[in-house]
């Protein structure tokens, strides 16, 4: 036991440099661990605040998608709008031989008129115009379907009551204010 003493005697710097490098080791290594914690929190935080961002740039660009998506929308409206025109110009054409001049078209879109359409739908409002009455109980009107215009000054109309149909050639105009004026020049009555 002696021996014993005397060893640990002889030993005990070694043994007590021995645990105070061990004591370095594990403070050094705690310091270090404490960094890494400290850099992995503040990586974090940074990621998060990248996240965000591009939430943020995500909405914005998500509100301007619909917002490009009801453009298109409205542009597929209007482009099926002009589309139904052009093949209603293009069935009358079909059905009548008749292709009128563009510059008449031209004409109709400065006074206001989308189409030949536009112009004859006022028809239905000038019944007036329509110089004999309907029999057995019928009204005449116009029937601006079945109307054409010739060119930048006559229409061609047709007109009935569901007994008597009639045509007439009629002169279109545009006053000082824009207004439209109609005038029956000729009818005939079958």
């Amino acid at each position: 036991m002696e021996k014993m003493a005397n060893v640990l005697k002889n030993h005990i710097g070694s043994v007590l440099s021995i645990m105070l490098i061990m004591l370095i080791t594990i403070i050094v290594s705690y310091r270090t661990e404490l960094k890494e914690s400290a850099i992995s929190e503040t990586l974090i935080a940074n990621q998060t605040l990248e996240i965000n961002k591009l939430k943020g740039d995500v909405d914005a660009l998500t509100l301007e998608r619909e917002k490009l998506i009801e453009q298109v929308a409205q542009t597929v409206v209007q482009y099926d709008n002009k589309i139904d025109q052009l093949n209603d110009t293009l069935k009358f054409q079909n059905d009548y031989g008749y292709q009128l001049p563009d510059y008449v078209i031209t004409y109709l879109n400065d006074h206001g008129f989308e189409s030949t359409a536009a112009l004859l739908a006022t028809l239905s409002e000038q019944s007036e115009l329509i110089p004999i009455s309907g029999v057995l109980g019928g009204t005449m009107q116009w029937w601006p379907e079945n109307s054409i215009v010739l060119n930048e000054k006559w229409v061609f109309g047709y007109f009935e009551d569901g007994h008597i149909l009639g045509y007439a050639l009629l002169n279109y105009s545009f006053d000082a204010s824009n207004q439209l004026i109609w005038r029956v020049v000729e009818t005939f009555v079958e």
